[in-house]
């Protein structure tokens, strides 16, 4: 668990939900998770943890036939786990190659137990069992099918059997099923909207709004960061020697589910405080400035959408009061 934050630095989707399952089955505060991703999925009948299987857990090892998403493995067995979501595999025969490894490789001759699984969600099963078989089909293991060389093992069956209020679970159980696993479905609202030029211009409007705004706050010589920008997230960070201060668009604002609806905020991350300050100390020192503690984005606040106030000069003056009342709080 110490490692969390190393381990999962700037990866996304696959590689993301792989390293935090290492992680899950590695960290021994997770021995009862452990013990029932044995006995569900790799049919073991003793309630063992990791630790008390003697397992070795490695990600992204790099072989001669690949790169496995994870492997588990002891002096008798061996277990390759390749996790998909929607991506195709490397080479059309990536879960063979993986299959030849547990065969042919010198680390694991010895090993007795060999298997190869295929990590999913379950509506891409079809798709996969027919990729697998029809290379199968073409090439020289004509009489073998998909079933026969691997398994499946479905995200939506672990979270399940992992169900717990575990932050760290609870979590990957939101990442997975908002990201590939809940159906997307327009009402006919939303269909109106989107044929609406009016939404498109004024997202553009938005963009164009922050970087006016970071233009301006340059100028009353505050040191920024130019534009970042996700799919969520369009804004830039402005130095404040001990802290590190956000302000942009955002959605993830836009959706906080309260009366005050707007998607322009400023915001301070746990991680960008540099000095040892308590969060008591910060708590009392922000709330006067309406600022609201979330859980995942840690502290925001979010300006308000006035037809008066929502241009570059009057939000640039908002938040250089902002700022300056911060530097004082940290420095």
């Amino acid at each position: 668990m110490s490692r969390l934050f190393l381990d999962t630095a700037g990866i996304t989707g696959e590689d993301l939900t792989t390293e935090l399952l290492k992680i899950i089955l590695t960290d021994k505060k997770y021995s009862p998770f452990q013990k029932l991703f044995y006995n569900r999925f790799l049919q073991k009948t003793e309630f063992k943890s990791t630790e008390d299987f003697l397992f070795e857990v490695e990600s992204q090892n790099v072989f001669e036939e690949g790169r496995p998403d994870l492997l588990i493995y002891n002096d008798e067995e061996v277990y390759c786990l390749e996790n998909k979501f929607y991506a195709d595999f490397s080479s059309k025969d990536q879960l063979i190659r993986y299959h030849t490894l547990l065969q042919n490789n010198d680390s694991f001759k010895k090993c007795s137990i060999k298997k190869v699984y295929l990590l999913t969600i379950e509506k891409r099963k079809k798709y996969y069992e027919y990729l697998i078989d029809s290379l199968l089909d073409s090439g020289s293991r004509e009489d073998k099918k998909f079933s026969d060389l691997f398994e499946f093992i479905f995200w939506e069956d672990i979270l399940e059997l992992w169900k717990s209020d575990d932050c760290i679970i609870n979590a990957l159980q939101e990442y997975i099923y908002d990201l590939y696993i809940k159906e997307i479905n327009f009402s006919s609202e939303e269909i109106m909207l989107l044929k609406d030029q009016n939404v498109p211009e004024l997202l553009d409007k938005f963009y164009k709004l922050i970087s006016q705004v970071r233009d301006e706050i340059t100028k009353r010589g505050f040191v920024a960061t130019s534009i970042r920008s996700s799919y969520k997230w369009w804004g830039f960070y402005i130095d404040l020697n001990k802290v590190k201060v956000w302000f942009g668009f955002g959605t993830d604002l836009w959706k906080m589910s309260d009366d005050f609806i707007s998607p322009i905020g400023i915001q301070i991350q746990k991680s960008s405080v540099s000095n040892s300050m308590a969060a008591d100390k910060i708590r009392n020192e922000l709330e006067p400035l309406n600022f609201n503690i979330h859980s995942q984005l840690y502290w925001i606040k979010r300006y308000p959408l006035k037809e008066d106030e929502l241009n570059a000069g009057h939000l640039a003056d908002m938040l250089e009061v902002d700022l300056r009342t911060i530097y004082g709080i940290f420095n």
